[in-house]
């Protein structure tokens, strides 16, 4: 129900299903890099546009233009700070149970510029500590589901 920006507008109205997964499109590295794209056009900073969350951490990590950097940190650590105020609000929805461990996949998660820090950063910022929550990274978790968790 919070008002969109007029950049997430823009994006939202050229996706398959605009208005819905609003969420998704804030955190997924397809949608960061589109995201990027439009901030850089609005803010005219000159780059070259980036397509996946891999490019857009690559940017983020060492690139010649500052401003394209700064601009794909914003937009990583924004997306963090969604998934970590995700992950609060279900530790806090599930009475901050002993142990609490999420299956986290993607590249962005374990391979994107400081995402993981950023995002328990955002957990800590929240009032949680990070030792209280665990995110694993379980290979094909996708595949093998609760049964990765269940094993590990």
């Amino acid at each position: 129900k919070f008002p969109l920006s007029k950049i997430f507008q823009k994006l939202d109205k050229d996706t398959k299903n605009p208005g819905k997964k609003l969420f998704e499109k804030n955190i997924s590295g397809m949608y960061l890099a589109k995201i990027f794209n439009l901030w850089a056009e609005e803010l005219n900073i000159i780059t070259s546009p980036v397509f996946t969350g891999q490019e857009l951490s690559a940017i983020a990590h060492a690139y010649h233009n500052e401003s394209a950097k700064r601009l794909a940190r914003v937009v990583l650590d924004q997306s963090a700070s969604y998934i970590g105020a995700a992950i609060v609000a279900l530790y806090e929805f599930k009475d901050k149970p002993r142990n609490f461990t999420i299956i986290a996949e993607g590249g962005l998660m374990w391979d994107g510029w400081h995402y993981h820090e950023s995002l328990m950063n955002q957990i800590e910022a929240l009032g949680i500590s990070s030792k209280e929550i665990t995110i694993k990274n379980i290979k094909d978790s996708s595949i093998h589901g609760a049964i990765g968790l269940v094993l590990s």
